[in-house]
């Protein structure tokens, strides 16, 4: 390279980094966060909301009413059914939509009472799924395609509530299939 600029070095030829014994914990409790360090936050952190938050949510739908009523009100007037005018369709199309989508948009919905079926567990990322979702309080039922030899599956258990249930599971096993949905 010509200039100014350096080359970096390669992530191959960085020295290893020794950690004190300590440093890292494997922790044995249940309900323990997925980084395995033990440090549970007590405050959640809600995404905070900013003003054109709203702003972008409502755009789009008052554009469309907009274009909605002028159709409407251009079709009606052709046909001689009503001599509605277009202001008075676009008030009534963009009151009904705001309410909408405020409603939508203030809608709580909790996990109590919800089962979701994570297929995969094998992997890193099906279990990091199904460890996050009972965190947040849904019914997880894991498949495992080797639930009875499996340390993740053994991992799973331990770590996470009793609402995480392991099942034995190849999706490509028609009987397997029909035995995880009879499961009770």
């Amino acid at each position: 390279m010509s200039g100014p600029f350096k080359r970096r070095p390669s992530l191959k030829s960085l020295p290893p980094i020794s950690l004190p014994p300590g440093a890292i914990r494997k922790g044995s409790i249940r309900r323990q966060s997925s980084v395995g360090l033990g440090l549970k936050s007590t405050t959640t952190a809600a995404p905070q909301e900013v003003p054109w938050d709203m702003l972008d949510r409502m755009l789009l739908p008052v554009v469309f009413c907009h274009a909605a009523a002028v159709i409407l009100s251009n079709a009606l007037n052709v046909l001689h059914i009503s001599e509605v005018t277009t202001f008075t369709l676009f008030i009534w199309f963009t009151i009904v939509t705001i309410g909408a989508v405020l409603f939508y948009h203030n809608l709580k919905v909790t996990a109590a009472g919800k089962a979701v079926l994570v297929t995969g567990c094998d992997s890193p990322i099906g279990s990091a799924l199904a460890r996050q979702l009972d965190d947040q309080g849904f019914t997880v039922f894991a498949g495992f395609q080797n639930a009875s030899d499996s340390s993740a599956a053994e991992e799973l258990k331990e770590f996470c509530s009793g609402r995480l249930h392991v099942l034995q599971l190849d999706v490509s096993s028609e009987t397997q299939i029909l035995a995880a949905s009879l499961y009770a």
